[in-house]
């Protein structure tokens, strides 16, 4: 309930200010995408997922 006048005040409330959310591997998949929902529903379309490589992958995975 806090989020979306956080992200307003954050950004100036400019709605097309690019919005990285990254997970956690704590946090449902579920729920990320739920918040991610209610951050577009609140008019910011421009929302991405940040995702992070297991550690020992590298560019082009294993030949």
């Amino acid at each position: 309930e806090q989020l979306v006048p956080r992200l307003e005040a954050i950004t100036q409330n400019k709605k097309d200010t690019r919005i990285f959310v990254r997970g956690d591997r704590a946090i449902a998949y579920g729920q990320v995408m739920e918040m991610m929902g209610t951050v577009n529903l609140a008019g910011f379309t421009r929302v991405a997922l940040v995702t992070q490589l297991p550690q020992g992958d590298g560019a082009g995975g294993n030949k």
